[in-house]
C-alpha cells in the first residue's frame, strides 16, 4: 500500500476511535424510558451521536465531526376538562462541530480560521482573481481588498479570511470564509460566527436553540389539536418537495443526505385535524386546517465557511461581501491624502485627525444608527447584495393550509391546498450603473465608479432602477434598447461592450458587459399550491405504488432576459414511487430486501430561454432515483445503498452505509456519499456582471494564451441543482446510543 494511503487510513483509523471514546464517555448509565410524574406520565427517549466525514476526492482530510444529543420529553394527561387526553412535548437537540471549531482537525482546510484549498474555494491572490485582490490594476492606490492591507486597514493576515472559487471559476469569485458582519439587511447565515456554526446556531436553525420543537397536543373525541413550533408532513415522495412545503429545509449543515425528519425547520403552527370515520363511500377520512403564525424563514442554503455550503450560499456570501467592501466609495490612508481632502477634490481621507476610522454619515443601517466605514477597495458605485427582502411578521404573511385525506377500496389519497410564501430565494436587480460619459478626473459622489481615488481617476456613471435606465434609453430613440424591449430581451441592451479606461487592462475585450455592474436585492413571493398524493397496493405484484402532484400559481423564478431578472410561471410537479420488498436469493435467501424507485418531473409552463440565457433550468427536467436496503444477522446488520440521475445536469448522486445493531441501544455506521457528472453547461448568463467573468486565454493576446477555460457563473452553478458539489465526495463513520 502507498505510503499516502497507509497515512489516510491511520488518520481514519484514529478519527473513528476517537469519536468512539467521545460517545462512550457520555455514558449510558440512566436511560430511563418512563415515570409518573404531577399525575400524568412523563415519556423521555433520545439519542447521542458522534459522526466524523471526511473528505477524500483530492486529498484526505476531516471536514465535519458533529457530536449531537437529542432528548424528547412528552407530558401526558388523561380526562384533563373537556379534553380526552393533553400532552406536552419538547424535542432539545444541541450539537457541535469540533472540526470546524478546532479548524487544526481539518488540517485547516475546513473552518475557523482555515487558510487552505477545499473542494470549491482556492486561497485568494492576485493571480487567482485580479480585479478583487488589487482593483483594475496593482498600480492604482485604491481598488481591490488588498488595498485595505497596504492603506493600513486591515493586518496581513486578514486578507486570508477569503477565498477563490477554485471550482471552475464561478461568479463572484471572491468570498468570505466564514460568517462576519457583511453590510446585507436582514441576509440570514451572512454573519455567524464560528461559535454559532459550529453549533449549527446559524440564521437558518437558530431560532430557540437548543429547543427543536415545543408544542401541545390535545384531543376531544375526533379531533385532535396540536400548536407550537413543529413540523407538518404531507405528501408521500421520499427526499422531494411537492406538498412537503410548510416547513423549510436546511441543506446547510450537509446537504440533503439527511432525512428530511432531522433538517426541516420547524415552525410554530397551529394544526387541527378532525376524523369523521366513513363519509358515503369514502373510509378513514380527515380534515386538517393548518395555520403557519411563524416568522418567515426560507430554506437555508449554508454558512460560507461551512463543510457543505450549496453554491448559492456562497454566491450570497460573495455578493454581500460585494455591498460591504467594493460599494463604499474609496478613501486613502498611510498618509497619502493631503491634508484637507474632500469629497469634491476626489482624495479622500480613511482617518479622521484622531486617528480614527472616517464613517460617511450619509448611509444609516436599519435602526438609524449612521456611518458606514470608507475602504480603500471601494470602487464607489453601489455593488452586490443590499437586502434580503424576506416577508416582516404581520398577519397578512402568515400561511394556511388545508389537507383532505381518505380511502377509496384499495386506494388512499390527499389533496391539499397551501396559501404560503415560496422558500426558495430569487435574486433580483436594484440598480445598475451604466456609463453616462466620458473618464473624468473628478465627479460627484455616488455617481462615480472611482479607478483611483488618489489619482482622481473615475468614470461618471448613472446609477437607477434597470427599468428606468431601459426607459431612459428608449425615450432618447436608441434604436438598441427600442428591439430589445420588442425581442423580450432587455437585459442583453445594457451588455454592448466595455468601456476603456486609461492604464487599465480590460478584464474582457471585445465582450459583453455591464463593467459598471450593479446591485441586488432578495425578494419572495406569495403563492397557491394545490397537490393531490395517491397511495395504492397492487396484489398481484405486492408493489405499493405512490403518487403525488403539485401546481403552483405564478412561482417566482429567475430570468435573465428580464431586465430585473425576475419573472414568474406556473409550475406542475410529478412524482411516481414504487415500493416493494423482493427476495434476491443468491444476496440473502432468508429475508427480502426493500426496493423502492421514484421518478421526479418538474414542468416549467410558462418557461422563457435556453440553457444559456432566460429561466435557469429546462422547460422539463426529469430526475430517477433508486433505493435498496436489506437486513442480515436477525436484523441488526443493515446494508443499503440509494443512486439517483438528475437529467438536466446528466449527474450523478451515490451513497450507501452498512449499521451494526450491537444491542437495542448501541449502533454504528460506515459509509459514503459520492457525486459525479458528464456535460454541463455552467457559463448561463450573468447579467450586468458578466464582465467580471474571464474569457479563455486566447494565443497571441495579452492574455498569454495559457489556456484558461471560460470560467462558470453563479447561475450556472444554479443550473447543477442537486449534483452541484460534485467534488465534496465523503466517507464517514458515525456512532450512537439510542434510549
Amino acid at each position: 500500500m502507498p505510503s499516502q494511503a497507509r497515512r489516510a487510513w491511520r488518520k481514519l483509523s484514529l478519527y473513528a476511535v476517537t469519536a468512539l471514546l467521545t460517545v462512550a464517555f457520555a455514558g449510558p448509565a440512566k436511560a430511563v424510558y418512563q415515570w409518573e410524574v404531577l399525575g400524568g406520565e412523563l415519556e423521555v427517549t433520545g439519542f447521542l451521536r458522534s459522526e466524523t466525514r471526511f473528505h477524500f476526492e483530492d486529498s484526505f482530510y476531516l471536514k465535519q465531526w458533529v457530536n449531537k444529543v437529542q432528548i424528547e420529553a412528552t407530558q401526558t394527561w388523561s380526562e384533563v376538562g373537556f379534553f380526552d387526553e393533553v400532552a406536552f412535548t419538547t424535542v432539545i437537540r444541541p450539537e457541535f462541530d469540533a472540526a470546524y471549531y478546532y479548524s487544526g482537525l481539518t488540517d485547516n482546510h475546513i473552518g475557523r480560521g482555515a487558510t487552505k484549498k477545499t473542494w470549491f474555494t482556492d486561497p485568494f491572490s492576485s493571480e487567482a482573481d485580479p480585479v478583487g485582490f488589487n482593483g483594475f490594476s496593482p498600480g492604482f492606490v485604491t481598488g481591490g481588498l488588498n488595498k485595505n492591507v497596504e492603506q493600513g486597514i486591515w493586518n496581513p493576515g486578514q486578507i486570508k479570511d477569503f477565498a477563490t472559487n477554485g471550482a471552475g471559476g464561478s461568479f463572484p469569485i471572491t468570498m468570505p470564509r466564514d460568517g462576519r458582519g457583511l453590510n446585507c439587511h436582514r441576509c440570514r447565515n451572512q454573519s455567524d460566527g464560528p461559535t454559532n456554526i459550529a453549533l449549527n446556531r446559524t440564521g437558518s436553525s437558530g431560532q430557540e436553540y437548543p429547543f427543536r420543537e415545543i408544542y401541545m397536543d390535545a384531543t376531544v373525541g375526533d379531533l385532535w389539536i396540536r400548536a407550537g413550533k413543529q413540523m407538518i408532513v404531507w405528501g408521500k415522495t421520499d427526499n422531494f418537495r411537492l406538498m412537503d412545503i410548510i416547513n423549510p429545509v436546511d441543506f446547510g449543515p450537509h446537504y440533503f443526505y439527511d432525512p428530511f425528519e432531522d433538517i426541516r425547520i420547524p415552525q410554530w403552527i397551529f394544526s387541527a385535524q378532525y376524523r369523521p370515520g366513513s363519509i358515503g363511500p369514502f373510509t378513514d377520512t380527515s380534515f386538517q386546517l393548518v395555520w403557519n403564525f411563524d416568522e418567515y424563514q426560507a430554506v437555508g442554503l449554508g454558512n460560507p465557511g461551512g463543510a457543505h455550503s450549496f453554491p448559492f450560499g456562497w454566491t450570497g456570501a460573495a455578493a454581500a461581501m460585494f455591498n460591504t467592501y467594493f460599494s463604499p466609495e474609496p478613501c486613502v490612508g498611510l498618509g497619502r491624502a493631503p491634508a484637507g481632502a474632500t469629497d469634491a477634490n476626489g482624495q479622500l481621507s480613511c482617518f479622521n485627525a484622531d486617528g480614527s476610522r472616517f464613517l460617511d454619515p450619509r448611509v444609516t443601517g436599519p435602526g438609524g444608527e449612521g456611518g458606514r466605514a470608507y475602504w480603500p477597495s471601494g470602487f464607489g458605485v453601489p455593488l452586490g447584495l443590499s437586502i434580503d427582502n424576506r416577508p416582516e411578521w404581520k398577519l397578512g404573511n402568515t400561511e394556511v393550509g388545508l389537507r383532505i385525506e381518505a380511502r377509496l377500496g384499495k386506494v388512499r389519497f390527499a389533496l391539499t391546498n397551501y396559501w404560503g410564501w415560496g422558500d426558495t430565494p430569487v435574486f433580483k436587480w436594484k440598480s445598475v450603473n451604466t456609463l453616462a460619459g466620458p473618464t473624468t478626473t473628478g465627479g460627484v459622489s455616488n455617481d462615480t465608479l472611482w479607478v483611483d481615488r488618489f489619482a482622481g481617476i473615475g468614470l461618471p456613471v448613472q446609477v437607477e432602477g434597470p427599468r428606468q435606465a431601459l426607459q431612459r434609453a428608449i425615450d432618447a430613440g436608441d434604436a438598441g434598447a427600442i428591439a430589445a424591449r420588442a425581442e423580450g430581451d432587455a437585459l442583453r441592451y445594457f451588455q454592448s461592450g466595455c468601456p476603456a479606461i486609461p492604464g487599465v487592462v480590460n478584464p474582457n475585450p471585445g465582450g459583453q458587459c455591464i463593467v459598471l455592474g450593479g446591485q441586488t436585492e432578495i425578494v419572495y413571493k406569495k403563492n397557491n399550491t394545490t397537490g393531490l398524493a395517491v397511495d395504492y397496493f397492487e396484489d398481484f405484484t405486492g408493489i405499493v405504488f405512490r403518487l403525488e402532484s403539485s401546481f403552483t400559481v405564478d412561482e417566482l423564478v429567475n430570468n435573465t432576459k428580464k431586465i430585473d431578472f425576475v419573472d414568474d410561471t406556473n409550475v406542475m410537479r410529478f412524482s411516481l414511487g414504487m415500493d416493494r420488498p423482493t427476495f434476491i436469493k443468491f444476496l440473502n435467501p432468508n429475508r427480502t430486501f426493500f426496493l423502492s424507485g421514484q421518478i421526479f418531473h418538474t414542468w416549467l409552463i410558462n418557461h422563457d430561454g435556453s440553457n444559456t440565457r432566460g429561466m435557469l433550468t429546462d422547460q422539463n427536467t426529469w430526475i430517477f432515483t433508486f433505493f435498496a436496503q436489506g437486513q442480515y444477522m436477525r436484523d441488526r446488520l443493515t446494508p443499503q445503498g440509494f443512486i439517483v440521475w438528475d437529467q438536466q445536469s446528466n449527474g450523478w448522486i451515490a451513497g450507501s452505509q452498512i449499521q451494526y445493531l450491537f444491542n437495542n441501544n448501541w449502533s454504528a455506521a460506515i459509509g459514503g456519499n459520492f457525486q459525479w457528472s458528464g456535460r454541463r453547461n455552467e457559463r448561463h448568463d450573468n447579467g450586468a456582471f458578466t464582465s467580471f467573468v474571464r474569457p479563455p486565454d486566447v494565443p497571441g493576446t495579452a492574455q498569454g494564451g495559457r489556456g484558461v477555460p471560460i470560467q462558470r457563473t453563479f447561475f450556472g452553478d444554479a443550473q447543477n441543482g442537486a449534483t452541484c458539489c460534485r467534488k465534496n465526495d465523503e466517507v464517514f463513520f458515525r456512532l450512537q446510543y439510542q434510549f
